[in-house]
């Protein structure tokens, strides 16, 4: 019971706050917003010292903030879509960044919204540890009552049922992709290739990427790394990853 427990524990490690946007955060000189979005089971409070640092390049940042336990992908959807619409007004440039779930909620907001955005005025996108084809540890879970318990959104990230955001996520539009090999002692027996504890490298990969790097963090840690801040601040300043790590 307890080797249930542990994986669970990780995928579903906090529930996220109720569904509040959290004000834009700016600094006086920045020209450019950048959208961050959270991952499963998390807050807008999550993803503070990846804000940080993204302001301290010169960035305004609108975190969004929504539920992801005991709800559906659609109401996922519905949330951080009014969210995105409120963060975009009067920003000339707007890029967007996705750690884990946070990917699918961006790349699935750009398939229902990209054609309208004004001309020019989506920047770069960059997707952290996103299970773009699943995770072998929500296959794992899958079918077990702690999940059933989780609601639609949690359930949706296994390597079956993740077919539902694929369909809606599709963009024609290239991406930076950032995947993580430090696995977890909890969670290695679950996969047989390089990963970060919940994501495999080979899930994180997208036919759009324009560019891709592996870097020796584990899924959480990715919103906390500074070496992840940092080639997410350069993909969005030149298009490309420096690959200096």
């Amino acid at each position: 019971m307890a080797g249930y427990w542990l994986p669970l524990a990780l995928l579903l490690a906090s529930v996220g706050a109720m569904p509040a946007i959290a004000a834009a955060t700016t600094k006086a000189e920045a020209q450019e917003l950048i959208v961050l979005a959270h991952g499963l089971g998390r807050g807008d409070k999550s993803m503070w010292m990846m804000r940080y640092r993204l302001e301290k390049s010169g960035y305004k940042v609108c975190r969004l903030d929504y539920r992801t336990i005991g709800v559906s992908v659609q109401q996922v959807l519905e949330q951080t879509r009014a969210q995105i619409d409120a963060c975009l007004t009067s920003h000339q440039r707007v890029h967007f960044v996705g750690h884990s779930m946070g990917g699918l909620v961006i790349t699935s907001y750009l398939n229902h919204r990209q054609l309208v955005l004004p001309k020019g005025q989506l920047g770069e996108v960059v997707l952290v540890g996103t299970p773009s084809h699943g995770s072998e540890v929500a296959d794992w879970l899958e079918g077990g009552w702690l999940m059933q318990l989780g609601g639609g959104a949690p359930a949706s990230l296994s390597s079956e049922a993740i077919a539902q955001w694929q369909k809606m996520s599709q963009i024609d539009w290239p991406v930076g992709v950032i995947a993580g090999t430090k696995s977890s002692p909890l969670t290695k027996h679950l996969f047989t290739h390089a990963n970060d504890g919940l994501v495999s490298v080979e899930s994180t990969k997208v036919a759009s990427m324009k560019d891709f790097i592996r870097l020796k963090v584990g899924h959480a840690a990715m919103r906390y790394s500074e070496d992840v801040s940092r080639e997410v601040v350069h993909f969005i300043e030149h298009g490309y990853f420096s690959h200096d790590n």
